[in-house]
């Protein structure tokens, strides 16, 4: 590894940065910690290594103002909000966290799955103000929508790391299961003994509950639009713990005020942070919104800073390339010349 004095090294961090990381980075770079809010603030810095959250958008535009700039590190999985092939005509290297958090998300998105048919916080809601259920007939009126798991029809959209999990999860409790994820390779179905649809419409249409465990690309925004909701079960569940940009947010308060959806969970908006008193979708009692946390455990939080302070070691390397950083999102459209060497 580098000695501070080696290269003229700067690492921007944006939002709050773990005091192991910071104690482990601060030997071998100078540290510049800014908000999200400030990061425009900055181009005269000419950093070099920038760790972003999702939080902060960074376009073809943007990354023209960063001369010294070689290395992006996402802090989590997805990079929706980072031009990755901009950056890689840049000479800009993008790495992101695949390998953290999973559990957590999994574990979510597995909550409000749960949540949503058993109506848990709805029940405990009734309980707190104090209304008994002194008998059957009361309990069934109102604890009406309660349903048995087992033999549900359970579809996962993309069955990456957290899809796997979700469904290793779901398994036990007797979902019946299904994915959609036109990425994978054929067979993949088999090594998980679930089946596989290969038209996105034919998931929604066979699934009593949709789970979104997906990137959101280009390709991808808005896949639930008025035209897929509509091909979904009346009284339909829905859980995306992935993305906000997966769902057009119109399209679902349309359809939650024909009364489409028993109800829904959120923990991803397309408007982040989400904001209660400004969301149309506030007024709906079957609607469960979260602010982007499924990701979030004090473990995870730890890992995230662990995994990124390795890739940045890697990367600053004397005459590292962009094959040095075992992350790198975008090495298929570096330019050569940038390619061969992180620091040329």
């Amino acid at each position: 590894m580098s000695g501070p004095g080696e290269l003229p090294l700067s690492i921007v961090i944006c939002d709050d940065a773990d005091p192991v990381a910071v104690a482990t980075l601060s030997g071998v770079s100078r540290l510049v910690a800014v908000d999200a809010e400030r990061l425009s603030e900055i181009p005269g810095m000419d950093p070099v290594v920038l760790l972003v959250w999702h939080t902060v958008s960074i376009d073809a535009e943007y990354l023209s103002r960063f001369k010294c700039l070689r290395v992006i590190i996402r802090m989590g999985v997805g990079y929706d909000n980072v031009d990755i092939e901009a950056a890689g005509k840049l000479g800009i290297a993008v790495s992101n966290i695949p390998n953290y958090g999973t559990e957590e998300v999994a574990d979510a998105a597995m909550s409000h799955i749960l949540n949503l048919y058993r109506r848990t916080l709805e029940m405990e809601k009734w309980t707190h103000k104090n209304h008994p259920l002194i008998n059957a007939v009361q309990t069934s009126a109102v604890a009406q929508g309660v349903t048995r798991v087992r033999g549900q029809k359970l579809g996962l959209v993309g069955l990456g790391r957290i899809g796997v999990a979700v469904c290793n999860r779901a398994k036990p409790f007797g979902f019946d299961m299904s994915f959609y994820d036109p990425c994978l390779p054929a067979g993949v179905e088999k090594s998980h003994g679930i089946r596989r649809h290969y038209d996105f419409d034919e998931l929604l249409a066979e699934s009593d509950i949709v789970s979104f465990h997906c990137n959101l690309t280009a390709a991808n925004k808005h896949m639930l639009n008025s035209q897929s909701i509509a091909k979904m079960k009346n009284g339909a569940r829905l859980v995306n713990t992935a993305r906000g940009g997966l769902i057009d947010e119109t399209a679902l308060v349309a359809a939650l005020e024909q009364g489409k959806f028993a109800s829904v969970a959120l923990d991803v908006h397309e408007e982040e942070p989400y904001v209660r008193d400004q969301s149309a979708l506030a007024k709906f009692t079957n609607v469960y919104c979260l602010p982007h946390l499924a990701w979030f455990s004090e473990q995870s939080l730890a890992e995230i800073w662990q995994i990124a302070v390795e890739e940045i070691c890697r990367a600053l390397k004397k005459n590292a390339t962009c094959t040095d950083l075992r992350l790198c999102l975008n090495r298929d459209v570096m330019c050569p010349e940038a390619a061969r060497r992180v620091w040329s």
